[in-house]
This record gives C-alpha cells, sequence and structure tokens, in this order.
C-alpha cells in the first residue's frame, strides 16, 4: 500500500519497493500558492501482494510571471459562461489571487499553461503566482484532461458544507448565486428538488398594472377569455382610515315597550292554571335604559344581560339597521367571495383586522368552518358596512349575539382584537358588542357598558388583562402543530432554529428561522405562524420581534420577507423594522431557476422585506430562555 507523508508544496513517498504495474490516478490540489500531487495505487483483483510506488516531485519552481505573456495550451478543451467568469471576477476581488496557476516550460524558454486559463485571461495585466512543471506533451495533456473531472467527482459532508455555507458571506452577486446553487447538495425536511427535476422551459409573462379592482377584473376576465394563463397579483398596503371630530358627551332616555297577542288554547288555560298567570289578551313589556347619545365621543360599548333582559330588543331600537343579526352564506362561495362588491383589499383586511389571518381558510366555503372562524367571518361581513360609502361619517355597528357560539378563550382574544382595530381607525366605525357573556367586557374595553340585568348605564374603560407570552427554544417536533395553518408549506427544513411561544401553559404562536446563504452573521425569518384562536391581538409580531432581539444579542442581523398584510403594515409603522425591498411581483421565476432553484421563492407574490433594527419598549413578552438559561424541550 502507497503511505504518503505531506507537506505544504511536495509530497514525500516514504521508503518502499517498487512492484509490478497498477493502474493510476493523479490528483491535483492548490493549496497556499503549491500544488500537492497524489498517486493512488488501484490494486488488481487478484493482486497476491501490495506493492509502493515512487512519486516524484514534477514542480521545479514558483515563478511570478505577466498573466498575458503566458501561452494557452492549444489543447484547452474547457470553457467557461459568462455567469462562471463574474464569479471568478468576484472572488478575485473580495480575496485575490488565492491560488497559482499550473504551466510548463517550452523549449524556447516560454510558459505554456496546463491549468489557469480563465485566471489568466481575467487579469492579463497581473504579475501572477506560476508554478512550473516538468512535464513533456503527455504528461500536460493528462493533467489537462484530469483536472476538473478529478475534483467534480467529490462527495458531500451535508454539515461542513452547511457550516461553510452559513460561515461565507460576499458582495458579489454572481459568488452569492454559485453558493446558493451549491447550498441545493444539502438534504432537508423540505423535499427540494434535485437538479435533475428542475426542468427549465421558456416563461413568457407581461405584468400589466392598473388603476384599481375594477379594471383589473376586466382585464383578468378578457384575458381568461381568450386562453391565457392568468394570476392576479396584489400589493398589500393598507392605509389606515381614522376617526375624528370632537364630540360632547350626553345621555339619552330610551323606552322601549314590546308586547303581542296570547292565543286562546287549552293548553295556555293550563299552563295559567297550574302557575296563576294572569291573562289578557296581549302580553307586554317596557324598557326604560339611558344610552349614549351618538353625536357624544366613544368608539365602544358593550350592552350585556341575562338571556331574555331585553338585550336585542333595546340595541334594535337604538340602532335600528345598524344592528346585524346572522344572515345566510353561500355554500358554493368562498367566504372571500360573500361580500359583495367591497373591494378585495378591505375584505382582507377585514378578515385580520377580526383575528381571521389564515389565507388558507378564506379560500373555503362557510359550511367547513370551524365556530371560532364563522364568527369571526359574520363579524368581519358585519364591519364590512363601514366601508360601503367611501368617505362618509363613522356610523355605528352593533352586533348582536356576539361570542355566544365560540369557546370563551376565543371570545376574549376577538374582544381585543375588534377593541384594537375599532380605537387605531382601521375598523372606521363605531362598534357595539350585544351579548349575555360579561367575560367580554375586560377585553373589549368599552367606553360604555348597559347592564340590562340592572337596566344601568355605566361609562368606563377597563384595563385589558397582561398578556405575558413565554418565549421557549423547541425542537422541530414543534412545528406539526403549527404547520397546516401556515399559508405556504407544511414543510420545513431541518436546519432552521424553531422558537415557541406559550400562553398561560399552552402553545399559541412557532417562528423558526434560517441562515441567509452567502451572508455571514445574518439570519431570516422562515416560518412564522400564530393559531387561529389568537389571532388578531399582536401576539405574533410582538413574539418575532422577543425571537428577533434574541438574535440581535447573539451578534446576527435578521430580516423578514412576507406578502400578509398585518405583518407589512406593523412593520412599515414601527420603528423596530427597516424596510430594505419591495418586490410587486416577488422574485422572477427565471432568477429562481438560476439562483435558487431548490427553494421556494417569492415569484408570483407581492412580498416586502424588513430588517429588524431594535427592541421596543414596554414589551409583554418575557423569555423563558433567560430565567432557565437552557433552550426548551
Amino acid at each position: 500500500m502507497v503511505r504518503v507523508a505531506e507537506t505544504t508544496d511536495r509530497v514525500r513517498l516514504a521508503p518502499a519497493d517498487w512492484g509490478g504495474l497498477c493502474s493510476l490516478a493523479l490528483a491535483i490540489l492548490s493549496l497556499g500558492g503549491a500544488t500537492l500531487y497524489k498517486l493512488y495505487d488501484i490494486s488488481q483483483t487478484h493482486r497476491k501482494k501490495e506493492h509502493a510506488m515512487k512519486i516524484r516531485d514534477r514542480v521545479k519552481e514558483l515563478r511570478r510571471v505577466r498573466a498575458g505573456d503566458l501561452a494557452p495550451h492549444p489543447k484547452n478543451w474547457r470553457t467557461h459562461s459568462r455567469f462562471q467568469r463574474d464569479v471568478l471576477r468576484g472572488l478575485l476581488n473580495e480575496v485575490g489571487m488565492a491560488g497559482a496557476l499550473l504551466a510548463r516550460e517550452l523549449p524556447d524558454g516560454s510558459l505554456q499553461l496546463v491549468d489557469g486559463h480563465l485566471r489568466a485571461e481575467t487579469t492579463p495585466s497581473m504579475m501572477v503566482p506560476v508554478l512550473v512543471l516538468d512535464l513533456d506533451d503527455a504528461e500536460a495533456e493528462k493533467v489537462l484532461l484530469t483536472h476538473d473531472p478529478l475534483a467534480s467527482l467529490a462527495g458531500v459532508d451535508d454539515t461542513r458544507l452547511g457550516a461553510l455555507l452559513g460561515a461565507a458571506e460576499t458582495e458579489s452577486k454572481a459568488v452569492g448565486e454559485m453558493l446558493a446553487k451549491l447550498a441545493r447538495e444539502i438534504k432537508s425536511d423540505e423535499a427540494l428538488p434535485t437538479p435533475a427535476d428542475v426542468e427549465i422551459t421558456p416563461s413568457y409573462q407581461v405584468v400589466v398594472e392598473v388603476d384599481g379592482e375594477t379594471q383589473q377584473r376586466e382585464v383578468y376576465e378578457r384575458m381568461r377569455a381568450a386562453g391565457f394563463r392568468c394570476r392576479v397579483l396584489l400589493f398589500p398596503y393598507f392605509a389606515p382610515l381614522f376617526l375624528s371630530g370632537a364630540k360632547k358627551e350626553a345621555n339619552v332616555d330610551l323606552t322601549v315597550e314590546v308586547d303581542c297577542p296570547v292565543a286562546e288554547s287549552f293548553r295556555v288555560q293550563q299552563a295559567a292554571g297550574m302557575f296563576d298567570l294572569p291573562l289578557a289578551e296581549r302580553v307586554s313589556q317596557r324598557f326604560e335604559v339611558e344610552l349614549p347619545d351618538r353625536d357624544e365621543e366613544w368608539s365602544i360599548g358593550l350592552i350585556v344581560g341575562p338571556s331574555g333582559s331585553g338585550k336585542s330588543t333595546v340595541a334594535r331600537a337604538a340602532f335600528g339597521d345598524s344592528l346585524d343579526e346572522a344572515a345566510a352564506w353561500d355554500d358554493g362561495l368562498a367566504v372571500i367571495d360573500g361580500f359583495g362588491e367591497t373591494p378585495v383589499r378591505k375584505v382582507v383586511e377585514l378578515f385580520t383586522a377580526v383575528g381571521f389571518g389564515s389565507p388558507p381558510s378564506w379560500v373555503k366555503p362557510y359550511r367547513v368552518l370551524s365556530g371560532g372562524e364563522r364568527f369571526r367571518c359574520d363579524l368581519a361581513r358585519a364591519l364590512a358596512r363601514s366601508c360601503e360609502e367611501p368617505g362618509a361619517p363613522a356610523d355605528v355597528i352593533a352586533f348582536d349575539e356576539f361570542t355566544s357560539v365560540v369557546d370563551r378563550n376565543v371570545a376574549r382574544v376577538c374582544s381585543a382584537a375588534i377593541a384594537k382595530q375599532v380605537r387605531s381607525g382601521v375598523i372606521p366605525a363605531r362598534f357595539v358588542a350585544v351579548t349575555c357573556h360579561y367575560d367580554v367586557a375586560e377585553w373589549l374595553e368599552p367606553d360604555w357598558v348597559l347592564d340590562m340585568a340592572t337596566s344601568q348605564l355605566t361609562r368606563r374603560r377597563l384595563r385589558r388583562p397582561r398578556i405575558e407570552l413565554e418565549v421557549h427554544r423547541c425542537r422541530l417536533e414543534a412545528w406539526r402543530l403549527f404547520a397546516r395553518h401556515h399559508y405556504l408549506s407544511g414543510s420545513l427544513a431541518k436546519q432552521a432554529r424553531c422558537y415557541l411561544a406559550t400562553w398561560n401553559g399552552e402553545p399559541v404562536a412557532f417562528a423558526a428561522t434560517l441562515p441567509i446563504i452567502a451572508q455571514k452573521g445574518r439570519r431570516r425569518f422562515t416560518r412564522i405562524v400564530t393559531l387561529p384562536d389568537y389571532q388578531g391581538i399582536g401576539i405574533g409580531m410582538r413574539f418575532v420581534e422577543a425571537v428577533a432581539e434574541l438574535h440581535v444579542e447573539e451578534g446576527f442581523r435578521i430580516n423578514v420577507t412576507s406578502s400578509h398584510p398585518a405583518l407589512i403594515r406593523h412593520c412599515q409603522r414601527s420603528p423596530s423594522w427597516r424596510t430594505v425591498a419591495v418586490k410587486k411581483t416577488g422574485q422572477s421565476v427565471a432568477n429562481q431557476r438560476a439562483a435558487f432553484a431548490a427553494y421556494r421563492n417569492s415569484a408570483g407574490r407581492a412580498v416586502v422585506s424588513f430588517e429588524y433594527v431594535g427592541s421596543r419598549q414596554g414589551s409583554v413578552v418575557s423569555s423563558q430562555e433567560e430565567r432557565d438559561g437552557e433552550p426548551g424541550a
């Protein structure tokens, strides 16, 4: 067997006998300006005795030569694309000439290249390091033939390659694209396509920008009718609407009397006799209450009381057509189509406002949604009336049976979500909740409460209970609870760093980050999910900012890229985030296939990218890691 002792500039053969011929493979590896040659002994099938082979040092000397004076080899078979030339220029600019060219000296004293043609072409006026070899014609051609193919036979160690990619950073776009291609060699849980799976076919697209949704619909339907495949793009920015104007404070006395006829029957007489009920031709009931004047300055009201106390009756008398009572949904339509002519941007904004923030559920019919999702859809459709007359004064929207059909946890979260959006002006109307549940009061934070059990009006604004999240490092398995709620993909790369947010011991949100390829010290959010029952009150972004702050404390910079309107709106308004990129049509398909074929990018989606730049004061998020000192399981 051949035993090889290595140094940085030569290979020495340990003493051994030279025996029978063996097939040889020549490997050449550039190391720090020198070239290392290794001869590998490939044994014959029935060899009885192993023989050592002498390895000659073919390097005569190291010279500094002007690259333009090196003669190219007449049989050089390698060609170089523009992309490869750009990568080399990027590396030379960032690193410099870190390896020697190979050449042999001809009888006339000139030097003929064996390897390094592209470097010589790229830097013709530069003095470059050249290893001069004492090869004859046949040997030079063998090196020329085998140098690059032999290197391409190397396998991949996922862990080491991932570590190198994570630590690498470059300012060169071409080098970054090359590293991104190299990242495809790393196996992951995302079932990424292999190069053989990626079929690059011509794609011809025209992106037309129009003035509004009406024109967008017209162009879409016309192109569909003409047989073209169409995709509708919408840049997800929503300008907030605000209430304005000072109003006086006053009460209005409201008296409501309702009656109904009493049917004469044997059973009625039986009931009257059993309980000594006085019978009359008609039964009536009178309600006398006080309510705030509509001209008064208030945003949220609450009418609460036990069943049969007259809540709906008083609300109907006070607010008339402004009282929303459940209406039927078309079972054949997606819920996002159940808002008539309301612009889709406003529909999405309303869904987000009531905590119905899961796009996969928007395209489902009402009948297949959960009870909590149906309630939020009913609420969003009621609030849509505030958008029917743009520019009109803010109206009052009263919602009967508020939170009556959902569990109390959903009721509390949804109450807080509505309060947040009404007070911020995102919903340009005042809101009155009518319910039998007293527990929503502290979460809705009403300006006034009418308790029908006592017929008393109270002006107050309760302070919402404090929401304290605990942030844990977690294992990849925690993603299973959240995967089906993510709007892009249920898969997650195994290299992801995962975090879990809990509230009162219950998991409520999940986030994961990955390194940004070719940018050392930078990471990006790859998954952010808040469970549907907890959406709408800002849990998601407070959690994201807590995770981002943990990264900053470790010395990382961290980005988030999204098409979700709520996330974009939050980051635009927050001083903790800086806008770094706006792509109204996402990354092009051509760029994806050329540079990031292994990853699902933003092609076909309008996205905005932000960088986290600092912590926010008064955060209600606490880190379990900081207390325990170890990541959670």
